[in-house]
């Protein structure tokens, strides 16, 4: 069974470059699917990343242009280099 974040990132085929149109506020349709997943956001405090965690712990992370799956302890991304030893929190 796929996560809340693997549904959202299937939505926008997989291609963490695509965040669909801008509203009026700013807003992307892509973060739009996170909220309305109920996804909770929080903001990195030294960079320009922010996190979409969802009830079942899955996680959406945003950096800069660009998102994909990531994990509930810091803003790497699944597909790209995390290690165990990560200190990116």
């Amino acid at each position: 069974m796929k996560t809340t974040a693997q549904k959202i990132s299937a939505q926008f085929d997989d291609d963490g470059s695509r965040f669909g149109a801008t509203n009026d506020d700013g807003e992307t349709e892509f973060e739009l699917a996170c909220e309305a997943a109920g996804g909770r956001r929080t903001d990195a405090h030294d960079s320009n990343g922010r996190r979409w965690q969802f009830a079942d712990d899955s996680v959406i992370t945003i950096c800069g242009p660009a998102w994909d799956l990531g994990y509930a302890d810091c803003y790497c991304w699944q597909g790209v280099g995390h290690s165990e030893k990560c200190s990116a929190r």
